[in-house]
């Protein structure tokens, strides 16, 4: 759907879709209190209380987002009266968003269904997109699309939950569980921030929609090669919290479980930065189109973050099977705080390669952070660590030029095939 709307709208008018997004993502994140990744860890490990766990989440949601919502339009109706009809499709989205039951499947081990379920809004903002860019595509009509999306996951990740009776949004008990939550909460809301549409937003504002249209591309192309890091983590969360439950032994067996996997998600990480060194430009060209071609070099230094993120991400989402919600916060909080800096100096200077460096090095930093945590630079795990470091180390060279990528890339991508090679032979499942 990016690809199609990129090439069918303006710079300037795929630029305000990419915000509207990024706002909507906001508002989402920032309503969840952290009630969602406490809610998936506890229905693991008490499925028979997953109602009364949905009904608390959905409440904190709403009561939190309906809040947010009203001073974000009342501030845009103020500040600039022009666009408050983006704002307005934003805070549809996220009401649309915030209905998902995704993260109780997750809890649930319904990953069957989550993919069901986001495949199917997938296709429908694809077959929207296609549809209104056969008349005459606008902003409104394409930001309409991604409402009917999310509002497609939303009804099947409610059916999927196959739950005795509707949820019914209550506040009782928020506090109390606010206060195990809120850690998580702020480490979402940080996250979310370097890892997606932050930037995005500060180069509408600091640069141009044109800039924030051009960037848009690689960012997006960059999310979606991410994904496999995040659905691991997903994957892995209810296991290791039932492991936790269970006593020593078993905690020992998923902690080992854990480390093997580092090794096939530091293969993908790497397989994904040598493609991008020996044909990054080339994706950009052939999916968004020749305007996009020169943003070359925003998605390789993007890419770098890659094999950190698909090794360490799974690791940190492990501290909230542990129930240790404050580590986890530390290294979203590093990762938030570099972020911040570094786009607030390099935006405004250097545009969307700035942005993209502030991503990777947040990225990069959160990464160590999380995976010291969980004290994983040991013998177990020195080989998909030292790979991935060496990987980031040699990138930089690619951007000398095209001889260099190509030797560069074709390095990282054996490093690669051989990571994932090795990782499944050790690879029990």
């Amino acid at each position: 759907a990016a690809v199609v709307l990129a090439r069918a709208l303006s710079l300037e008018d795929y630029g305000l879709v990419n915000v509207a997004i990024a706002i909507a993502g906001i508002l989402f994140v920032a309503c969840g209190l952290g009630l969602p990744e406490t809610g998936s860890r506890d229905a693991s490990v008490a499925r028979a209380r997953a109602a009364v766990i949905a009904d608390r989440v959905l409440g904190g949601r709403l009561l939190v987002l309906g809040a947010l919502s009203f001073v974000a339009l009342a501030v845009v109706l103020v500040a600039a009266p022009d666009d408050v009809w983006v704002v307005a499709f934003a805070v549809a989205m996220a009401l649309a968003l915030a209905w998902s039951l995704e993260w109780l499947l997750r809890g649930l081990e319904r990953m069957g269904s989550v993919a069901v379920a986001n495949a199917a809004g997938g296709a429908v903002v694809l077959a929207g997109a296609v549809l209104i860019t056969a008349t005459r595509p606008t902003v409104p009509s394409a930001l309409a699309v991604f409402v009917v999306g999310e509002l497609t996951v939303a009804l099947l990740t409610l059916r999927a939950a196959r739950l005795p009776r509707l949820p019914r949004p209550r506040i009782r008990g928020l506090r109390t569980a606010t206060r195990r939550s809120w850690p998580l909460g702020a480490s979402a809301l940080v996250v979310y921030s370097y890892y997606a549409n932050l930037d995005t937003i500060l180069l509408s504002v600091t640069r141009s929609a044109q800039e924030a249209g051009l960037y848009s591309a690689p960012y997006r192309l960059f999310l979606a090669l991410n994904v496999l890091g995040t659905f691991a983590a997903y994957a892995l969360l209810p296991r290791i919290a039932r492991a936790v439950e269970a006593g020593a032994a078993a905690d020992a067996i998923a902690r080992a479980g854990l480390q093997r996997a580092l090794m096939p998600l530091a293969g993908y990480g790497l397989l994904v930065l040598g493609a991008v060194e020996i044909a990054g430009e080339d994706m950009l060209r052939l999916l968004f189109g020749g305007r996009f071609a020169g943003q070359g070099d925003v998605f390789l230094v993007l890419c770098v973050a890659v094999p950190w993120f698909s090794v360490a991400f799974p690791v940190g989402y492990a501290l909230i099977a542990r129930d240790a919600n404050r580590r986890f916060f530390a290294g979203a909080a590093v990762a938030g705080v570099l972020n911040l800096v570094l786009n607030a100096v390099l935006i405004p200077l250097f545009g969307p390669i700035g942005a993209a460096v502030a991503t990777a090095v947040a990225l990069v930093a959160g990464s160590i952070v999380w995976l010291r945590a969980q004290d994983m630079f040991n013998r177990a795990t020195a080989t998909p660590i030292a790979l991935v470091a060496a990987a980031t180390l040699a990138a930089p060279a690619a951007l000398a030029g095209s001889a260099v990528a190509l030797g560069i890339g074709a390095l990282t991508l054996a490093a690669g095939i051989i990571a994932v090679a090795a990782g499944a032979r050790s690879w029990d499942g």
